[in-house]
């Protein structure tokens, strides 16, 4: 599992450095340089190269949060490695988001902010169903929906879960105040009903996890009128991840009283 999870952030490593129009694009987010330059600091996701042919890059790579701590000394406030992968989420100012653009190690800098779940795509815009009758239905995989949590009692994930976990946290940041979806309110957990989503009566907005995983996994179910819906690979198995947090107020925005951030 962490082998594949390296692998895959080595690849998106390399697709960030692609170029486009002949130009390279900035590494670094222009909304964390706005932040920095309106603040004074920001709180970023700093992600390593995995190619050791640079200078340190083997070290980057595998050891980012104390490559990243050395690079910009005080520069990197409370910085903290995600997980195993070269990423790095820490609190910079304008001098640092410089050295990191100038830094042949950093693949890309974004601004660490909490962001609302959206969906515009449907299962039928994807063709689906000519995969279907080719075989190709997903089974033997696992497919996993980090989103808002999971509904297994849903007749589309009937004996499709396979894992479940949840990553919420209570606390400030920007000016925002979040609660945790995890049992206990605690900042995760594990097991079953761990990636349930997040209570309905906070918001709608907890159903989009449900929503997502039907449309990638859901195993078939008949309508009353008929209509049989499924998802892109109905026989996958499912590991739910219930990834985001609760938020009241103005963050918000003016239509909603309470949403969820992640």
């Amino acid at each position: 599992m962490k082998k594949n999870l390296m692998r895959l952030a080595s690849a998106v490593a390399m697709a960030a450095t692609l170029t486009t129009g002949g130009q390279a694009a900035d590494k670094i987010d222009m909304k964390a340089q706005m932040a920095a330059r309106d603040k004074g600091t920001v709180s970023v996701i700093i992600t390593t190269r995995a190619d050791s042919a640079f200078k340190d890059g083997g070290n980057a790579f595998s050891r980012p949060q104390t490559y990243i701590t050395r690079k910009l000394g005080s520069g990197a406030k409370a910085a903290r490695r995600i997980g195993e992968l070269p990423l790095v989420v820490a609190t910079v100012d304008a001098a640092a988001l410089q050295a990191l653009r100038d830094d042949p190690n950093v693949v890309s800098v974004m601004r660490n902010e909490f962001r609302k779940p959206y969906l515009f795509d449907t299962v039928k815009s994807t063709g689906a169903a000519i995969h279907h009758d080719a075989g190709f239905t997903g089974k033997g995989w696992n497919v996993a929906i980090l989103d808002s949590g999971v509904d297994r009692t849903h007749p589309m994930f009937a004996g499709a879960m396979w894992a479940e976990a949840c990553f919420s946290s209570a606390t400030e940041q920007g000016g925002v105040t979040s609660k945790s979806f995890c049992k206990g309110g605690k900042s995760k957990g594990f097991g079953k009903n761990s990636g349930t989503n997040c209570p309905m009566d906070f918001t709608e907005h907890c159903f989009h996890g449900t929503h997502v995983a039907g449309i990638a996994a859901g195993r078939a179910v008949t309508l009353q009128d008929g209509q049989v819906l499924m998802g892109i690979a109905p026989e996958a198995q499912i590991v739910a991840v219930q990834v985001f947090s609760g938020v009241e107020g103005e963050a918000c925005g003016e239509e909603e009283k309470t949403c969820i951030f992640a």
